[in-house]
Parts: C-alpha cells; sequence; structure tokens
C-alpha cells in the first residue's frame, strides 16, 4: 500500500523542514580497521554503491550497482539481481529488522525483495522527475523510503509520508536518507552537507552553511535518534547530537571514493564502504571482509577491441570521483573558469588530461565530438567501445569505465542529476553519477540515443 497521492509518487511532496548549522561540528579522519580478513576476497564487475548490516553487527552486506550482493561474517546470501536485466543501476540496500532478508532500490525507483523482505512497492513504472538515490527501511520491516536527489520521498507499507524537499530550491542534490530508528520521521543530507528532517524529529545541525571542501555522500542516524555522522567522498566524518567520534582502530584510512556508511547496533562504531569495495571499520564495529572492484582492463573477449593504459587510467580516475560536484578534485572545478555551468565535457577533458591524454579543455559536447572527429577518434561502432572511451549524445557525454560481458557498460557520467531552472542551477546541484546501460539498445544513460563515441586513445 501506498502512503501518498499519485501527484506525491510521481513528484515527490515538499513539507516543512527544520534546516541550520551547528557551528560545533565535529569532524575527524580516524585510522580505521580494513576489513580485508575474509581468506578469499571477492571481486565484483561493477561499482559498489551501499551496505547494511545484521542485528548482531558481526556481518553486513555489500550491494553493486549491477544489482549484485556479497555477504560477510553472519550476513546470510538471500539473492541478488547479478546478471539480470536492470534498466537502471542500483543505488542502494536496506536489510530487514530480523537480518534474514534485503531490499535493493535502482534509481528508476525500482525495488527488488529478497529473503524475508516483501514488496510493498516501487516507481519502476513511474517517470521521475529525479533518480532515485538511497532507500531506508521501516523499524518493522513492513515498508520503505526511497528518497529522490531533487528532495523527493516516497513512501510504501507502513512508512509515513512525513514532507520532503521536492521543490524546494537546493544548493546541492540530496545524497542519502536516513530513518529514525522509532519510525517517527527521517532525514535527508544534501551534497553540501544540508540536512533536512521531517516528522516528529529533531534538528541536530547540518553544514549546510559552510559546506565541506568534498561532497557529503551519506548519513547514518544513531540509535537513539538523537544525532546523526555525514560521511564525505574522502571519508572524513562529521558528527551531531549524540553521535561521537569512534574509537581509532589501527589500519589504513579511506582514500576516497566512500559512498555509504552504516552504523553498529549499539552506535559505537560504524562501517565506511567505498566505491570500489573496500569496507574501513570505526569503534566496534568488526572487520568482516570486502569486495574488490575489478574494472576489466581488455575488452576483447566480450567486445573486439582492448583497452589503453591511459584508458584504464582515466576510467580508474573517473571511478574514483563519483559523487564530486562542480567542484571538482581538489577543487579545481574540472577546469572550468568563472561560476558553475554544464560540465559534462570539461569532466572528460578534465579526466583525459590527468590519465596522460593529450587534448585541450573542452567545454561543449559537440566540440568534443569534433574533436574526435579531426583526430580520427570517432567511432559509431558500438561494440568497439572500452573504458576510458567518452559517448556522445546531442547534448551529453559520459566516460566508460567498465565494459562487462552480456552487452552492459557502465559509465560516470558528469553534471547528472542536477535541479533547478537554469543552467546554473542545474549544475551547482549535479554530480558525477554512475550509469549502468546496454549499447545494444542504441541508447545509454538515462535511456539517451547515442550518437558515438570518442576513443580515449
Amino acid at each position: 500500500m501506498i502512503h501518498v497521492s499519485r501527484r506525491e509518487i510521481l513528484r515527490g511532496t515538499a513539507g516543512a523542514a527544520a534546516v541550520g548549522v551547528l557551528p560545533t561540528a565535529a569532524a575527524f579522519r580516524a585510522s580505521p580497521a580494513l576489513a580485508d580478513t575474509a581468506s578469499e576476497v571477492p571481486t565484483s564487475a561493477a561499482p559498489l554503491v551501499g551496505i547494511a548490516r545484521t542485528p548482531s553487527s558481526r556481518g553486513y552486506w555489500q550491494v553493486a550497482s549491477d544489482g549484485g550482493v556479497f555477504s560477510f561474517g553472519d550476513a546470510g546470501f538471500h539473492g541478488s539481481m547479478s546478471g539480470k536485466h536492470l534498466n537502471m543501476p542500483v543505488v542502494g540496500i536496506a536489510a530487514t529488522p530480523g537480518g534474514k532478508g534485503y531490499w535493493l532500490a535502482a534509481a528508476d525507483g525500482g525495488v527488488f525483495s529478497f529473503g524475508n523482505a516483501d514488496f510493498h512497492g516501487s516507481l519502476g513504472s513511474r517517470r521521475l522527475d529525479s533518480p532515485i538515490v538511497g532507500i531506508a527501511s521501516t523499524p518493522s520491516g513492513d515498508g520503505y523510503w526511497l528518497a529522490a536527489a531533487d528532495g523527493g520521498i516516497f513512501a510504501f507499507g507502513d512508512a509515513k509520508f512525513r514532507g520532503s524537499m521536492a521543490r524546494h530550491p537546493l544548493n546541492a542534490s540530496v545524497t542519502g536518507i536516513s530513518a529514525a530508528p522509532a519510525g517517527q520521521g527521517y532525514w535527508e543530507v544534501a551534497g553540501d552537507g544540508g540536512v533536512f528532517t521531517f516528522g516528529a524529529l529533531d534538528f541536530h545541525g547540518s553544514l549546510g552553511g559552510q559546506p565541506p571542501k568534498d561532497p557529503v555522500t551519506a548519513m547514518a542516524a544513531t540509535p537513539s535518534g538523537a544525532g546523526y555522522w555525514l560521511v564525505t567522498i574522502a571519508g572524513e566524518v562529521f558528527t551531531f547530537g549524540d553521535a561521537q567520534p569512534a574509537d581509532a582502530a589501527s589500519g589504513s584510512a579511506p582514500t576516497g571514493g566512500v559512498n555509504a556508511i552504516c552504523r553498529t547496533s549499539s552506535g559505537d562504531g560504524y562501517w565506511l564502504s567505498t566505491v570500489d569495495g573496500r569496507v574501513y571499520a570505526f569503534g566496534d564495529a568488526t572487520s568482516a571482509g570486502h569486495v574488490r572492484y575489478r574494472a576489466r582492463s581488455s575488452a576483447a573477449s566480450t567486445r573486439g577491441r582492448r583497452s589503453s593504459t591511459r584508458g584504464r587510467r582515466a576510467a580508474a580516475l573517473a571511478l574514483g570521483w563519483v559523487g564530486l560536484d562542480y567542484r571538482g578534485a581538489g577543487g579545481e572545478r574540472w577546469g572550468v573558469p568563472g561560476p558553475p555551468e554544464l560540465w559534462c565535457a570539461d569532466f572528460v577533458t578534465y579526466t583525459w588530461q590527468r590519465a596522460g591524454i593529450d587534448i585541450d579543455r573542452i567545454a561543449w559536447v559537440a566540440s568534443l565530438a569534433a574533436w574526435g572527429r579531426k583526430h580520427q577518434r570517432w567511432s559509431t561502432d558500438l561494440s568497439a567501445l572500452a573504458p576510458g572511451d567518452a559517448v556522445i549524445y546531442s547534448h551529453h557525454t559520459g566516460l566508460v569505465v567498465d565494459v562487462q560481458p552480456n552487452d552492459v557498460v557502465v559509465t560516470a557520467d558528469g553534471d547528472w542529476g542536477g535541479t533547478g531552472r537554469t543552467n546554473r542551477e542545474f549544475a551547482r546541484s549535479s554530480r558525477v553519477r554512475l550509469n549502468v546501460w546496454q549499447p545494444s539498445t542504441g541508447r545509454g544513460s538515462g535511456k539517451k540515443t547515442i550518437l558515438g563515441f570518442v576513443r580515449a586513445v
């Protein structure tokens, strides 16, 4: 049963939100224990996008954008979407209260249920204004919320709709959702660290008035609901309310690509998960293993063309920058001077430059395609795509980070998922996002028609 009207399903509904800044927010980057204790480290054919724990906190699941699920510790495997057709990539995972099942959420609002997780509905057949970025379960496990990048909230089962940021101006896209332990509401977090509170909850502070250097990618609430943690893509953690910095453990610190945080049942620790599959344990969180994402270095066995060293380097760089906004890597703004404008082509050429590919900054997609033709790198043979190539649409471009079997390609798309009425508003709220698609359909990211691609070398 869906607890919102049809209009709300399509676009989300705005509600009053408590927003503010807590000047004394604690930020830290401790040295965690790297979860690398499994005898064999499994590999994933797609980037990792989420993590969820078991009730005992002695295990957890990781999920990849292709729907693959990996279980560690006392987490049981209940199924996955790996090898099955997806219209859009999976973006998150939520476990049932008893740990005997889980839900996967896709960017188009599709929801996939496994184990004892009941299906309560999805948005897979609906047109969305903005992609889904996260999922959170109710305390009973009889419902869940989906959060969209424009702040829209969609409630299913016994999840109650308490309001959203849809149709409200946002300085940055929403990147995550965390539900209150008692189910009385939820928080949304945006990439600039803004926190939006809905339901019978307290606002404990945010970074919205003083954005961190790197974008915030996820949040987690404490067991009491009286605080929460925010984490940036670089692995920096900010605490609010009764959320406490976790005790430092031995091991190396995250070097980037952090896109998920999951607290332990006690709230005295948490795990950080990265896009390449690494899991870092803090406080009383225990290391149970992790996945290794390996982009294929060659497409020869499935698509007929080998990738180059510089192409693979560009793909690896782009993958590590997933989640960044217009400010770019190290605040270099993808080489864009002046105020932010549409920057997907800038993202591609900036990445190529850092990978050692000789190219000047190109700001427009049409100019990038023309450059490819001039330098004999343009192709319309999609069977020859390889990591590092730039896929060209009429008004967008994305960089290939992986070519998988079964006609599947993963791209990192700069300037994706933004909101606003002007190009500048869109560019400020968009990010580098992963998309999964099938070249044989002739349509790529967001089902856009593919015109061709420019080879990295």
